[in-house]
């Protein structure tokens, strides 16, 4: 139970460097009778004139060690101090507590009073030094009795939140650790009395709005005194937390590990792959993988033996990008060995100093692809050719078709226009036969105007008579007088007609009328400019206009874009598109003066590639 503050005897406070004397008196609980002296000489005078009272001394200057002692026999002495130091000389002459005179709490002030008096006598050197231990401590400790009333308590400044000034009551403790936790702790007090161990009672609590964890540890002493330290866990909380985080990305990353390791073997398993490892030497240190079926050898074969040895004269591509691996380059290089293709990448493994240790390589078989992309290759230049080919009866059949009908129609049409001529200068001059022959003369003009249109529109002579500058002017005059669509042309002087090849001037005029036909119809342009020009041995012709112009995403998606790209391609030219919605087009087509050929040969060489 704690002292009743009516009984209190005297107790003697050495005030070494306290200036602050409220903080003094606020220990105090009331009831409590104080005298202040201003010097040890006055000290004992009052013990004898006040035996009931709290005697504080005000003074800087520690007493004597005989005058200590002499103080000591007649009333327990709680000194506060502000160097440590002085702790152990102290409890050597009769402290009975110390406490720290920069950090004490009212609370913890007027407990070391009590506890003081408790302790007094042979004892309380010893109680001193605990106590001093005790204050060091950054733990609530506790004295509690069987309805958790306080016997004694040490708050750290950390807890110091709703401290009152006489800890003597249960709820004095309820409004340092909560209520509810003060249960808990009670329960585990009396379950320790039970049980004979310690009890522990884990809970959060939030301070300065940041959550802290705490751990009370209760320890029955006997049935009406109980010991109850109360610690901060947050830190340990916090560790093991990043413990088990930590732990749980290392049993993913195990987890991962393992499956890429099994993704890793089965793909070795199954696909044409060869993984292999070499020393800073080009040793090879291991070699696994379903490839090594093709190349008839054995992962045993190859172990400890050195590339740059094993392949000096058979393969000298594979010693140069070892060679280059081991420089520290990452190589990649498609390389024949067996009668396989392996497109082989090297890529070295460095230390901290950056001296190459290891080098990594796999081998992937990509003879079946290369094979498939050469069989592919000749198919579309079959197909290429056979489009050039058709292209050319085509306008074969163009240009005869356009001459049948030039010259037969068009000479039939000429003598019946004659014959109906003649007729009409010998018919009598009546109205009704001479409105049938005009009307009729009429007709023949018109038949011989169509007929003359269509035989250039399958085959303009002008492009086979004069060439392909010619026919282009010629053209977009014809545009621009139908489409009512200004056409510039011009034709660079050094363009030379007679040195066209005829299949490079249809190709030309071709794509001319495609662009010139998409602009009438797609275009809203007001103004196109044509431009032919020579660059070196390539014929390039620009078409612009300044139209409503296109997205780029649908330039692919029409067949008479696609057209003008086959028809250059076969001559081994190529035509470009730049356009935007309200930016116009403009149509750039490049092909050779001679004309060219479409077919190639897959060179397997191509896919090797420089250190990325």
């Amino acid at each position: 139970m704690p002292l009743s503050t009516t009984s209190l005897p005297s107790v003697l406070y050495v005030g070494v460097t306290v200036t602050t004397w409220a903080r003094v008196q606020a220990a105090l609980p009331q009831g409590v009778t104080w005298m202040q002296v201003k010097g040890w000489g006055e000290v004992t005078a009052a013990l004898r004139a006040t035996p009931n009272s709290v005697i504080v001394a005000e003074t800087g200057r520690l007493p004597e060690a005989d005058q200590m002692l002499r103080v000591g026999r007649r009333a327990p002495v709680v000194a506060l101090v502000d160097d440590r130091a002085d702790y152990g000389w102290l409890a050597e002459y009769g402290v009975a507590d110390v406490l720290d005179a920069a950090t004490f709490s009212p609370a913890s002030l007027w407990a070391t009073v009590q506890y003081a008096y408790a302790r007094s006598g042979a004892q309380a050197p010893i109680a001193a030094r605990f106590r001093s231990l005790v204050q060091a401590a950054p733990d609530i400790i506790a004295r509690l009795d069987a309805q958790g009333n306080v016997l004694d308590v040490h708050i750290p400044t950390e807890f110091k939140t709703a401290v009152t000034k006489a800890m003597t009551r249960r709820s004095d403790l309820d409004q340092v650790v909560g209520a509810a936790v003060m249960d808990r702790i009670l329960a585990a007090c009396h379950a320790s009395l039970a049980s004979g161990v310690r009890e522990r009672v884990q809970y959060e609590t939030t301070v300065r709005g940041q959550t802290r964890y705490r751990e009370a540890v209760c320890l029955a002493i006997s049935d009406e005194d109980f010991l109850v330290v109360v610690r901060d866990t947050t830190a340990l909380v916090e560790s093991e937390a990043q413990r088990v985080q930590a732990a749980s990305a290392l049993a993913r990353s195990a987890s991962e590990l393992q499956f890429r390791s099994a993704l890793l073997q089965q793909v070795a398993r199954s696909a044409p792959i060869v993984f292999f490892s070499l020393d800073a030497e080009g040793r090879f240190m291991q070699v696994e993988g379903r490839g090594l079926d093709t190349l008839d050898v054995g992962s045993q074969d190859l172990v400890g033996e050195s590339v740059l040895e094993r392949y000096a004269t058979t393969n000298t591509r594979i010693v140069r990008a070892v060679r280059r691996a081991l420089g520290g380059e990452r190589v990649s290089v498609l390389i024949e060995q067996g009668g396989r293709a392996f497109e082989t990448t090297y890529t070295p493994v460095t230390d901290d100093d950056g001296a190459v240790v290891q080098v990594i390589g796999v081998a992937t078989d990509v003879t079946d692809r290369l094979e498939a992309q050469e069989e592919l290759q000749r198919s579309r230049t079959a197909l290429r050719e056979l489009a050039a080919h058709l292209q050319s009866v085509r306008e074969q059949e163009r240009r005869r078709i356009s001459r049948e009908v030039h010259d037969v129609l068009g000479q039939a049409l000429t003598a019946l226009r004659l014959n109906v001529g003649w007729l009409a200068q010998r018919l009598p001059d009546e109205p009704p036969i001479a409105k049938r022959v005009a009307t009729t003369e009429a007709l023949i003009d018109d038949t011989i105007k169509h007929v003359r249109q269509i035989a250039a529109q399958l085959r303009p002579g002008v492009l086979d008579d004069f060439g392909l500058v010619s026919a282009m002017e010629w053209y977009t005059e014809q545009f621009t007088a139908q489409a009512e669509i200004p056409v510039i042309f011009e034709a660079a002087p050094d363009v030379d007609e007679t040195e066209i090849a005829g299949e490079v001037a249809t190709a030309l005029f071709r794509i001319l009328q495609e662009a010139l036909t998409n602009v009438a119809r797609h275009a809203q342009a007001t103004r196109v400019t044509v431009a032919l020009d020579l660059d070196q041995d390539r014929l390039c012709l620009r078409v612009r206009d300044d139209g409503v112009g296109m997205d780029p995403q649908r330039q692919t998606r029409t067949l008479g874009l696609l057209g003008m790209r086959e028809r250059a391609l076969i001559l081994d030219g190529t035509v470009e598109i730049t356009s935007a919605p309200g930016r116009g087009t403009t149509l750039a087509a490049e092909v050779p003066l001679r004309g060219g050929t479409s077919a190639q040969t897959l060179d397997l060489s191509y896919l090797i590639t420089a250190p990325s």
